[in-house]
């Protein structure tokens, strides 16, 4: 009996360790390398001369706004204070060095003689109205210095610090309270003590013993930051961590190894990341940031845009009527008016898409549902069900980024287009050849829509200025690179701070912490699209002219030859 037990409890430590190790071993994989992110020296100069010098410099007359506070001390008294016009009276860094200087293996963050000074209008009253005050507060701090060295070490998939040397110092920190009764004045003496006992207790511990005390706490600080950010108002999260030690060398560059990818409640991106990004590599350009993206991190944002439902494309037209769908594919629209408008749903279908980075060409790989919905009357906003395809969709192409316009435009080497077998709808049986009519219809469509979308390029200076609303951050040097399983991005960023640009962010974000409301659900919305009406009305007119008058010859092209594709690109 005894013998018994001790096996059963033998094999339950086994089952017990196996789990532990089956969980650190799948953590591990979850923590493996996605996004490699690296800062030269270069850029941390160009943020202290051009982001952070013109902010600090630039706040003097600032308006920070009002808030209103009400506490309740203790049960026996409430209090009641406004405080107003809360201004910026005097911003001022005067730097001669580095404010951040990269050195081997460490980080030295330098401060010189920063003097800041804020003014507040400010008015209380307690219930029962024991204190009451009205008047104004200065709070003003002169010629802070800092200066700090640390060294970054991986632990834990935490970014933990050693700080090797710490120096603090200020001229003197005031707090003035000019208020009509007593007993501002009783609270300004207090505040001006207990000011001066922190002050001097500061001063006596820089050095060895504050930079002791400070390391443990700012490490606890580091691990208290959560590895799952939620992304308010969705079922997602972000999963962030590091996967290795930084990297920093002397005026040159950090690399920081970061392990990131975006994870649904409902459908968790389980698969192993087996991939090792490769170390920076200052040949491939002299832009002052470098992001280097997995294929798997690509394919986790593919996976759950897939499951989320979010690629929905809804391709309407004028051109795209019962009438000209009947042209291919027959007197089978019964009930509908041939004037009715149609629309091309396009949704992707398991398994989820895939993308292969290749130094030459790249590839998407994905099945699709490619339903016609059309109208019984043109007047009707109900679009109802007629034919619904299950497709392979498979894309070859080329970025191509032109540093004239900062622009990325899509260049396509191949696209295949075939139906995976089935289809479905409610105007009746279809036969094979009008199944190859409608998907080459529905591929001529694609093709158009990926080329219209991508003839111009895309902006990356405009979409910076539509997602910050202003110019406030633009790009001087733009670059994408497709290596074998990573994507290069590089980027040197360039900051256009004035006062109008400083002023609408400083009051948004104060709005966003003085008024924080929660993140409330929106229902997702497809992506709708419309093609170019002159690109495609004339597509479609030679189409189904051609069915129209010599069905052998189209269906030759389709099995052969796509002539599609070839005269939309003529039109684009």
């Amino acid at each position: 009996m005894v013998r018994k037990n001790n096996s059963r409890l033998i094999t339950g430590l086994v089952l017990i360790l196996s789990v532990i190790l089956t969980s650190k071993a799948d953590d591990h994989l979850k923590r493996n390398e996605t996004v490699q992110l690296t800062l030269t020296q270069q850029f941390f100069d160009n943020l202290q001369a051009n982001l952070t010098l013109p902010i600090i410099n630039n706040l003097a007359g600032l308006n920070l706004g009002n808030k209103s506070l009400s506490l309740n001390i203790i049960d026996l008294m409430t209090l009641d204070a406004n405080i107003t016009n809360i201004t910026v009276n005097t911003s001022l860094l005067n730097q001669t060095d580095r404010i951040i200087e990269l050195l081997e293996d460490k980080l030295r963050l330098n401060l010189e003689n920063f003097t800041l000074k804020v003014d507040v209008d400010y008015e209380y009253i307690s219930d029962p109205p024991y204190i009451v005050d009205i008047g104004d507060t200065s709070i003003s701090l002169r010629s802070l210095q800092l200066l700090l060295d640390a060294t970054e070490k991986y632990e834990d998939y935490d970014l933990q610090f050693d700080i090797t040397q710490l120096k603090i110092g200020a001229e003197n920190f005031t707090l003035q309270i000019d208020g009509v009764s007593d007993f501002s004045i009783v609270i300004n003496n207090i505040l001006t003590t207990v000011i001066n006992l922190i002050s001097a207790k500061l001063q006596y511990l820089i050095g060895g013993q504050l930079q002791d005390k400070l390391v443990p706490l700012l490490n606890k600080l580091i691990d208290s930051i959560p590895t799952e950010i939620d992304i308010s108002g969705t079922n997602l999260h972000i999963d962030l961590a590091f996967s290795a030690d930084p990297v920093c060398k002397i005026h040159d560059y950090l690399t920081l190894p970061i392990s990131f990818s975006v994870q649904s409640d409902d459908y968790p991106y389980l698969h192993p990341n087996l991939q090792s990004v490769p170390a920076y590599n200052k040949s491939l350009g002299d832009e002052q940031i470098q992001v280097t993206v997995t294929e798997y991190l690509i394919d986790n944002i593919l996976f759950l845009v897939h499951k989320e439902g979010v690629v929905n494309l809804n391709v309407t037209n004028e051109a795209l009527t019962v009438q000209l769908l009947s042209v291919g594919l027959g007197n089978k629209f019964e009930g509908y008016n041939q004037s009715s408008g149609c629309s091309l749903i396009i949704t992707t279908l398991d398994p989820y898409p895939t993308v292969t980075l290749n130094k030459t060409q790249s590839e998407i790989k994905a099945n699709l549902s490619a339903e016609i919905q059309c109208k019984k009357q043109p007047e009707d906003f109900e679009y109802h069900h007629c034919i619904n395809l299950a497709v392979d969709f498979d894309i070859q192409y080329k970025l191509q980024v032109f540093q004239n316009n900062m622009s990325v435009q899509l260049i396509q080497k191949n696209l295949v287009f075939s139906i995976l077998g089935g289809y479905n709808t409610s105007i009746g049986e279809i036969s094979n050849f009008e199944l190859y009519i409608i998907s080459s219809f529905v591929e001529s469509l694609l093709k158009s829509l990926i080329n219209t979308f991508f003839k111009d390029g895309i902006s990356v200076n405009d979409v910076l200025k539509m997602l910050l609303k202003s110019e406030v951050l633009t790009v001087s040097q733009f670059d994408i690179l497709d290596l074998d399983g990573f994507t290069v991005i590089k980027v040197t960023p360039q900051f256009n701070i004035t006062n109008a640009t400083l002023a609408y962010y400083v009051k948004h974000l104060l709005s966003n912490i003085l008024d924080t409301e929660d993140g409330k659900n929106q229902d997702q919305k497809p992506l709708h699209i419309s093609i170019p009406s002159e690109v495609n009305v004339q597509a479609y007119t030679h189409i189904f002219q051609q069915i129209n008058t010599n069905p052998e010859s189209i269906e030759a092209m389709i099995m052969e030859t796509n002539e599609y594709q070839k005269f939309i690109k003529q039109q684009i």
